[in-house]
C-alpha cells in the first residue's frame, strides 16, 4: 500500500470508470495512540451525485463486489467515501494469496484456469489476485477449484464476504 491507500493499476472495467472513490479498510492505533487510517481506492462509474457502480474487484474491502452500486458521503475532508452498498450486483468476490513460496508457473496455471471458468481477474501484486464470479454456478465451480488448490498448498484463498 502506498501512502496508506491500496490502488488498482488495471481495473477490470477501467474503460467504464469515470470516478475514483475510497473505502476505509481499518482504523489502527499506533504505539503513540495516534490513529492511522488505511484505504482502498476504487474505480467507479458515477450514476448520480453520490452513487457509483464499482468497476474494479476489491482487493481488501469486504462485502463489496464488482458492479455493486454504492453510496458515498463526506468523512473528514474526504467527500467521496464509501458509506454503503445500495444495490448489490449478486457477483462474488474471491481473493487468492500465493505467498512467497509459490512458483510463477503455479500462479499462471491458476489464473489460466480461473479465466477459462469465465471469471474476471485483477492482480494487486505478484502474490495477491482478486477474482470476480458473476453467477452462482461460476462461484461454486471457482470455490471448488480454490479449495482443491489450497489443499495442495498452492495458495490460500478467501471470499470477499464477511456478512
Amino acid at each position: 500500500m502506498e501512502n496508506d491507500t491500496a490502488t488498482h493499476s488495471n481495473p477490470v472495467w477501467g474503460d467504464r470508470a469515470n470516478f475514483l472513490i475510497k473505502a476505509r479498510l481499518a482504523q489502527i492505533i499506533d504505539e503513540k495512540t495516534a490513529t492511522s487510517t488505511k484505504w482502498e481506492q476504487l474505480w467507479c462509474k458515477q450514476v448520480s451525485a453520490n452513487q457509483f457502480e464499482i468497476c474494479c474487484i476489491p482487493f481488501f474491502v469486504y462485502d463489496l463486489c464488482l458492479a455493486d452500486v454504492v453510496e458515498t458521503g463526506l468523512e473528514g475532508e474526504s467527500r467521496y467515501v464509501l458509506q454503503k452498498v445500495i444495490r448489490p450486483s449478486n457477483h462474488y468476490c474471491f481473493r487468492v494469496w500465493f505467498g512467497g513460496s509459490s512458483k510463477q508457473q503455479s500462479r499462471e496455471d491458476v489464473a489460466a484456469f480461473i479465466s477459462r471458468l469465465g471469471c474476471l481477474l485483477e492482480w494487486s501484486s505478484t502474490h495477491l489476485l482478486a477474482i470476480d464470479a458473476s453467477s452462482d454456478n461460476q462461484a461454486q465451480a471457482l470455490a471448488t477449484y480454490l479449495i482443491q488448490q489450497e489443499e495442495k498448498g498452492s495458495l490460500v484463498y478467501e471470499t470477499g464476504r464477511n456478512s
